[in-house]
């Protein structure tokens, strides 16, 4: 909008219906690691080449080391649970150089270009133009729709911005961000009080993740919002936050801490398996939230 060992093959439905089959992989180690982490294909005939599917491995170590050694407990739960989500197979993998079909359309039509004008395609294979090619590789570092996870493969993203960037697009799909961007989605119009809320909580998560030393509420509220003001949004927080609060150090604190019996939901940081989504059909009309 960002550690296993066998086969498995898993059927999920794509946001306007479509199925498909996805396989594990074990085959490339985390450099300096004895263990190969397992994730699923997003699509089997499209599988990462050796040299991300390496990247990947030992960006998915840095998570392991995270998991077990980080300093806070909150730094250990989103490294682990986001490790968990991709070995387990309830994240499906694929590079943006690689993503085919109505994903990558969905990619297009964020960036609003000439190419996926008109209605949302039905061919599996579409790539769209050299435009297109260009300006996902240069500008995205991960995408997500459904469960459906996306990463750059760009030799300038580091093993550590990888692992962050997994954090990021792991909470988008445990909120099932895509369900919540937009006033119609099919269109990509978005809401933009709604978007910011969705970029905001991925970017505060992806904060308190990589930031093991310095990150605390103030902080990390500061990073969210700075990160989240490039997307150029129109939003307004005094509509969602409680008493009209135009605070986003408030809604921080509400993700962090929220309520027992909250007025708005402002979705979840640890994508634990008991919080997971139950499906990742066509959106509700009302939203995931």
């Amino acid at each position: 909008m960002t550690i296993r060992a066998v086969a498995i093959c898993l059927t999920l439905t794509l946001a306007f219906g479509a199925t498909g089959c996805s396989e594990t992989h074990t085959n490339a180690l985390a450099s300096g690691h004895n263990e190969a982490y397992r994730y699923a294909d997003v699509n089997p005939d499209e599988p990462l080449d050796e040299t991300t599917r390496q990247r990947l491995q030992r960006a998915l170590a840095v998570l392991a080391e995270a998991a077990s050694d980080g300093d806070t407990k909150l730094r250990r739960d989103l490294a682990k649970y986001t490790l968990e989500r991709i070995t387990d197979g309830d994240v499906l993998i694929g590079s943006i150089r690689g993503a085919r079909g109505l994903d990558r359309w969905h990619m297009c039509k964020d960036y609003d270009l000439a190419a996926c004008q008109g209605a949302p395609t039905d061919d599996d294979h579409w790539v769209g133009d050299d435009e297109v090619a260009e300006t996902l590789e240069r500008d995205l570092d991960g995408y997500m729709w459904g469960n459906r996870l996306y990463f750059a493969a760009r030799s300038d993203m580091t093993v550590n911005e990888l692992a962050s960037t997994l954090v990021h697009e792991v909470n988008h799909v445990l909120n099932r961000s895509e369900c919540n961007y937009y006033h119609d989605i099919d269109a990509h119009v978005v809401d933009g009080t709604r978007a910011f809320i969705e970029e905001y909580r991925a970017f505060f998560g992806e904060c308190f993740y990589a930031n093991e030393h310095t990150a605390d509420l103030t902080t990390c509220d500061a990073m969210a919002f700075e990160h989240v003001l490039e997307y150029e949004l129109d939003f307004d927080l005094t509509t969602v936050l409680p008493g009209g609060a135009d605070d986003s150090e408030q809604l921080g604190k509400l993700i962090l801490s929220p309520p027992e019996q909250p007025t708005q939901h402002f979705g979840l940081l640890v994508p634990e398996t008991s919080s997971w989504p139950s499906h990742f059909g066509t959106c509700d009309p009302a939203g995931a939230h």
